[in-house]
């Protein structure tokens, strides 16, 4: 089956984005331990959610899922990595500014009834530690009334690797000082948005969290 112009844009600018993410996490010496089955796109668009540790979940979920991410708003200014964010499409907000979150459900919303896939991190920020924080309500706000799979994922880093009170750089220093940074990711079953009742945030705070502790098994520290 021939692919309409736009669609075959769109598939040749997915591949380019999954190789750029992979060259990341293999020039910043990153192993992936997968868990669960990574299904490719399908008819449905859908809303990847995950917990947020450091700067590299943005081509962690871009390598695996590719589509689009959210992510905080000064990424767009980070050396290396913010200028393939830009060029990846990444859809930048500051969570303190309300005009930029109507923005970024605007973004969002195009996405997704494209038939996109677009990955975003609810807890609004990265943090240490495998508790999984509240998510923000509204987090989920551009998927209403639109037709999405949401495929909740969760993420397992060394100790002491994220990205916290210091700068970027500083925290890519660190990172790249390590021989290896070995990362359990474990990719739980699609779930339709609308069946996920009227506070899908604290179910889906919920999953998360039971992924990460299998994530943590993966990386055994």
């Amino acid at each position: 089956m021939k692919l309409a112009p736009g669609a075959a844009r769109q598939e040749v600018f997915d591949r380019w984005l999954v190789r750029w993410a992979r060259a990341m996490l293999t020039t910043m010496r990153t192993e992936v331990l997968l868990q669960g089955e990574l299904a490719p796109a399908g008819a449905r668009p859908r809303l990847v959610i995950g917990n947020h540790r450091t700067a590299m979940d943005i081509p962690l979920m871009l390598a695996h899922f590719a589509g689009a991410v959210v992510s905080r708003g000064d990424l767009e200014s980070w050396p290396v990595i913010g200028a393939g964010a830009r060029a990846a499409q990444v859809v930048f907000v500051d969570k303190d500014s309300t005009s930029s979150k109507m923005r970024a459900i605007r973004a969002v919303r195009q996405r997704l009834r494209a038939g996109r896939t677009v990955s975003v991190f609810p807890e609004g920020s990265t943090f240490a530690g495998d508790e999984v924080r509240p998510f923000f309500r509204g987090s989920l706000a551009a998927a209403r009334g639109i037709s999405t799979q949401v495929v909740p994922v969760g993420l397992a880093y060394p100790p002491g690797i994220e990205y916290l009170e210091e700068t970027f750089l500083e925290h890519m220093r660190r990172y790249a000082a390590r021989p290896s940074v070995r990362i359990g990711m474990v990719v739980g079953a699609p779930i339709a948005l609308d069946e996920l009742g009227p506070n899908p945030e604290e179910f889906l705070r919920g999953l998360v969290q039971q992924l990460v502790t299998e994530a943590r098994a993966l990386v055994g520290e």
